[in-house]
């Protein structure tokens, strides 16, 4: 299923000088930028990377593998060309990479960030924002997921709005802090066709979609929302825990 890993961006944001800087340092990487004519905020970064053909191909066929990788070898093809997209918002500062967090993401984030001079950061989120995501911009919450919770490694609750599923609720007020994973079906304007699942890993700060077989990505203008209403809830809270803390140290000084 299509994923996009999330990270933030640190450090000096100006649009014109991460795309000059990627253009002209990233060559040796094969890591290209450009604006995105559709939001001004937005740069798209091209990056191109060698794979093993045996690898993926034994990922993808278990039985018939072998034999289609003996065919493809006898044609002198070891390795693939394979391209990764990303878009920074300079204005949210985050990153967005559509890919799963693998050792390919963490490549490409490496020279990014050597070659940029800015810090990115693997988004996480915690079992309060999660929750505060479902209740706040999703139409059904479809699936939760709950880690180290008697022992077990998860724990699975699945079904149609979950969210007044007594049940659900009755094992989310007792385990709250474990709840790590959700699926829900996103509250966003649509470009076409009807509403889809998208599940949301705190841990690992996916997004992956659960999109029919003839489809591969979203529009844009879609993905910008998922991604924006998830930076809110996180963002919003961090900044009303910082406000909290500021308030009691300022309380402890007139004290």
């Amino acid at each position: 299923m299509p994923t996009i890993t999330l990270f933030n961006v640190v450090g000096e944001l100006v649009k014109e000088n991460l795309i000059q800087k990627i253009n002209e340092n990233g060559r040796k990487f094969n890591m290209s930028a450009c604006e995105n004519k559709y939001s001004k905020n937005e740069i798209i970064i091209s990056y191109f990377f060698e794979e093993n053909i045996e690898e993926k191909i034994k990922n993808i066929l278990e039985e018939q593998g072998d034999e289609v990788i003996s065919i493809i070898k006898q044609n002198g093809k070891n390795k693939i060309l394979r391209k990764l997209v990303a878009f920074l918002d300079t204005e949210l500062k985050i990153l967005e990479v559509y890919r799963g967090p693998d050792k390919v993401t963490e490549d490409f984030v490496d020279k990014l960030s050597s070659i940029t001079g800015v810090k990115l950061v693997p988004v996480k989120f915690t079992a309060e924002e999660l929750e505060s995501i479902y209740k706040t911009y999703s139409y059904e919450l479809k699936q939760a997921m709950f880690k180290n919770v008697d022992g077990m490694f998860y724990n699975i609750f699945r079904g149609n709005f979950l969210e007044s599923n007594k049940r659900f609720l009755f094992y989310l007020q007792n385990n709250k802090q474990s709840l790590r994973v959700i699926s829900i079906r996103p509250s966003i304007k649509f470009l076409k066709g009807g509403r889809y699942q998208v599940t949301i890993n705190g841990d690992k700060g996916t997004i992956k979609f659960s999109l029919a077989s003839e489809q591969k990505w979203r529009p844009r203008f879609e993905i910008r929302q998922i991604v924006g209403m998830c930076m809110k809830v996180k963002r919003g809270l961090n900044e009303s825990l910082l406000r909290h803390q500021h308030t009691l140290q300022f309380d402890q000084k007139t004290n």
